[in-house]
């Protein structure tokens, strides 16, 4: 989660700390460059305040904050205009804009989750996965594409995968599966009513429940088993996925290159068998 959607977190946080949070944003660009004295004695707050503070956002120091910060406003900076990640586009913009916006934004996405992302939790799904009879996806409408395609991927390869799209049709899903079925929720939000209903369904018949969500969690997590959080932000109400897409589409392609690996000659042979097939095709049709 970027620094700056920590630091409106402002429920969380003390009169004081609220005070040193809003004069952060007011004064994102020029903070990193200056040193913790000078910024104690800029906002009257004594440097074992400020460094407590910053140990309560996750760093060991006022220093790791700059360095954090620095580097979330040279990502999100668009013309020397903060990018607003919900809400990115505007009247004003040129093709050129729009297009540096985008790639931005996807950039951040990749590049947050892969930074913040937790191989071992990663790792634990996969190997649920493989050793499962069925596999059912339940996947939020804005994240169908990656569900589909690590649906078509892991179907190549002879694992019974289904998605569940249809939220009228989730529940009855739910109650059909039976033991030795494995679950995979893909979400942003993780705090979809159909969604949390079919989890708590699988909680309470025993069924894997295997999560992939945005980094502020959601009622989902009390029922996952294991679950994968990316860590790119991007607040609601959005005009739509662009940055989270990425992200969790990433995940998926690190969860079938470890599915892939769990039985690599295998699976090589199968590919190289599909590649063979994919020829003769080409062959046919090309006469």
């Amino acid at each position: 989660m970027r620094i700056a959607d920590r630091l409106k977190e402002k429920e969380s946080f003390t009169p004081t700390e609220n005070q040193i949070a809003e004069y952060i944003l007011e004064n994102s660009t020029s903070v990193p460059q200056i040193s913790l004295d000078d910024f104690s004695e800029q906002i009257y707050v004594s440097k074992s305040t400020i460094i407590r503070f910053c140990k309560k956002l996750g760093f060991r120091g006022f220093k790791e904050l700059c360095v954090e910060l620095a580097r979330d406003y040279d990502s999100f900076m668009s013309a020397d205009t903060l990018l607003d990640v919900s809400f990115p586009i505007a009247e004003e913009d040129t093709p050129e804009d729009l297009a540096a916006k985008m790639m931005t934004l996807n950039y951040r996405g990749i590049a947050d989750t892969y930074r913040d992302l937790d191989m071992n939790a990663l790792g634990r799904i996969a190997d649920r996965m493989y050793e499962a009879e069925i596999i059912t996806v339940f996947a939020q409408e804005q994240y169908l594409q990656p569900a589909e395609e690590l649906e078509r991927r892991l179907s190549a390869l002879g694992y019974a995968i289904h998605i569940e799209s249809n939220p009228n049709a989730a529940a009855a899903r739910c109650y059909s599966l039976s033991e030795g079925a494995v679950t995979l929720f893909i979400t942003y939000d993780a705090k979809e009513a159909s969604m949390i209903r079919c989890a708590r369904i699988l909680s309470e018949r025993r069924i894997p429940v295997c999560l992939l969500s945005g980094p502020t969690g959601g009622s989902l997590l009390k029922y996952a088993d294991e679950a994968v959080q990316i860590g790119y932000y991007e607040p609601s109400p959005r005009l739509t996925a662009l940055g989270s897409r990425t992200g969790i589409q990433l995940v998926c392609d690190i969860l079938f290159a470890l599915l892939f690996h769990r039985d690599y000659a295998r699976n090589m042979d199968t590919a190289e068998k599909l590649r063979e097939i994919r020829k003769q095709t080409e062959a046919v049709f090309s006469k």
